[in-house]
């Protein structure tokens, strides 16, 4: 498939939850506002969330005329040589400011955006590369960089190499000419919650769930867990992660509080019927019920899931973290920057 680049005002590529669908309309509210329409092409990648909730997802931004594909469809070639193009990049930036050229954003939760804005020539100058929210994801970069080094190169000197790699162009992400549009920024190794954009945030969460038309209404204060498709991953079996969500409904009722499961698309969820519990399938992310139901979502529990900052930094939730004996499912994976981001928003149970 060949596709018109010139037919679009806004590039989001590597997408791969609802969430980045999410930072990337939040990014597009603000985008060229004296525009009445946005052509948007979403580049959809293979991601823990199946492709069709993605592309039924509803875009809460009337100016913007969505068109998805996959991206095996897409026909990106990348030459043997567009590393040589990533090195020029600095100065092709610096001579579209100069010259004020107008560029397409290209909007991606990784630094692959930076990829596809270097695969020719003509992407030099056409396309601004742009940094949104992965989620927590994105201020645990080096543990990422070390997993992506590790899958793509056998010997470790050259992981070695591309870590450095890796982290030069995180770093000097701006001077590539990039830009970073994220909900936290830090001041040493405090967060601090970007007004602006924390603000796009909740304009489309709630746009999100007024559209998406699945009304949830709990008649009493409830505590929302949030599950995770740890199973589905391999990080444990069904029958341990079940026995999990059993202890710590369990825990709730001690409390004299209210369980509701509010359960991951990517997850199966036939693994919790036998479980005696107020479970909420909803196609969309957790944030969107923190949007309209906010009031009556008293706790937030959960394990290592984003959800958990983002409601108490956007919706003053108590959010509280639970520890789970698998490390890959719990926030010790995490690191720096985000272990702060917990640390600062979410208790430990």
């Amino acid at each position: 498939m060949s596709i018109t680049w010139r037919e679009y005002d806004l590039i989001g590529y590597r997408i791969v939850s609802p969430f980045h669908l999410t930072a990337l309309t939040a990014f597009a509210q603000n985008f060229r506002p004296e525009k009445e329409t946005l052509n948007l092409l979403i580049i959809v990648s293979k991601g823990p969330w199946k492709k069709n909730i993605l592309k039924s997802t509803p875009i809460p931004d009337p100016r913007l005329n969505v068109r998805f594909i996959d991206e095996e469809e897409a026909g990106l070639e990348f030459p043997a040589w567009w590393l040589l193009l990533l090195i020029v990049r600095p100065f092709f930036g610096w001579a579209v400011k100069w010259i004020n050229i107008a560029q397409i954003p290209v909007c991606a939760p990784t630094l692959s955006c930076l990829r596809l804005s270097s695969r020719s020539f003509s992407s030099l100058w056409r396309f601004e590369p742009v940094l949104i929210d992965e989620g927590v994801g994105s201020f645990n970069v080096l543990q990422n960089f070390r997993r992506e080094a590790q899958s793509r190169f056998k010997s470790r000197w050259i992981q070695k190499f591309a870590l450095q790699g890796y982290k030069l162009l995180h770093s000097s992400f701006d001077l590539f000419g990039g830009r970073r549009v994220t909900l936290f920024s830090f001041k040493g190794k405090e967060p601090v919650l970007n007004a602006n954009v924390a603000d796009s945030y909740r304009h489309v969460f709630r746009m999100g769930y007024e559209q998406r038309g699945q009304r949830l209404s709990f008649d009493r204060p409830v505590v929302l867990v949030l599950t995770q498709p740890f199973a589905e991953m391999g990080v444990c079996s069904e029958g341990d992660f079940v026995t999990e969500i059993e202890r710590l409904v369990r825990k709730i009722h001690q409390l004299r509080l209210v369980p509701v499961l509010k359960t991951h698309p990517a997850e199966d969820l036939s693994k919790y019927n036998s479980l005696d519990v107020e479970r909420v399938e909803y196609d969309g992310p957790a944030e969107e019920i923190f949007a309209a139901e906010s009031n009556n979502v008293a706790e937030i529990w959960g394990f290592s899931s984003t959800s958990l900052i983002i409601g108490n930094a956007l919706y003053g939730i108590r959010s509280r973290r639970v520890r789970l004996p698998w490390p890959d499912a719990t926030v010790d994976f995490f690191k720096n920057e985000a272990q702060s981001l917990f640390k600062t928003y979410t208790e430990g149970l």
